[in-house]
C-alpha cells in the first residue's frame, strides 16, 4: 500500500487508541512515518528499490540483498525511537509544542 494511504487509513484508527493509552501524539506520527518508510523502501512495493534498480542498472534482487543491513539499521533506529520517547520529544518540548 501507497505510504500517503497507509497513513491516511491507519492514523484515524489508532492515533484515539494510541492517547488514550497515554502516548504524545507527535511520538505516534513520528514512529508511524518512520514505520511508512520503511514499507516504502522495501519490496514488494518498494518504489525505492525499484528506482535505484534502474538507476545502478542491476536486478531488484541485488539491491535488495544490499539494502538488508540498512533495513536492520531502520528497524533498530525505530525500535530505539518506540522504546524511548524523550528521543523523539525532546525538540518539540524545547520548542513549546
Amino acid at each position: 500500500m501507497e505510504t500517503l494511504a497507509t497513513i491516511m487509513i491507519v492514523t484515524p484508527v489508532l492515533l484515539p487508541v494510541m492517547v488514550t493509552l497515554g502516548v504524545d501524539p507527535i511520538h505516534f506520527g513520528i514512529v508511524l512515518v518512520c514505520c511508512c518508510e520503511i514499507g516504502f523502501s522495501t519490496p514488494p512495493l518498494g518504489e525505492n528499490m525499484f528506482i535505484g534498480s534502474s538507476i545502478a542498472k542491476v536486478s531488484i534482487e541485488e539491491i535488495s540483498v544490499q539494502a538488508i543491513p540498512f533495513i536492520l539499521i531502520q528497524v533498530l533506529a525505530i525500535m530505539l525511537l518506540a522504546f524511548f520517547p524523550d528521543l523523539v520529544l525532546w525538540l518539540p518540548e524545547f520548542l513549546g509544542y
